[in-house]
């Protein structure tokens, strides 16, 4: 979920199977004042629908890329922390950790 100020914007993943999940995306948003308000609205909306459009595209070809098999693993940046700590998590749920 992200959330600003006058709106906010909901994206969910369903997985379908191994290698295809249905993405949503939602925006909700006080009404508008005025004309400018509006404007600024509709460019925001439309930035917002491009940018998420590219990172799907993104991930449609990292998909095809990993489900190719050519790597077998992943090696994760400093910049992936949330991805390592979940994936840290789920290792320890599996082994009996926590």
């Amino acid at each position: 979920m992200l959330v600003g100020n006058y709106w906010h914007n909901e994206i969910t993943y369903w997985p379908i199977d191994a290698g295809r999940t249905l993405i949503t995306n939602q925006a909700w948003a006080y009404k508008t004042k005025n004309l400018g308000e509006r404007i600024s609205r509709s460019y925001f909306r439309s930035r917002l629908r491009d940018l998420f459009r590219e990172d799907l595209n993104t991930l449609e070809v990292q998909q095809t890329a990993l489900s190719s098999g050519m790597m077998d693993e992943v090696i994760l940046s400093r910049q992936e922390m949330a991805l390592r700590h979940h994936f840290k998590v789920s290792r320890q749920i599996m082994e009996g950790q926590l």
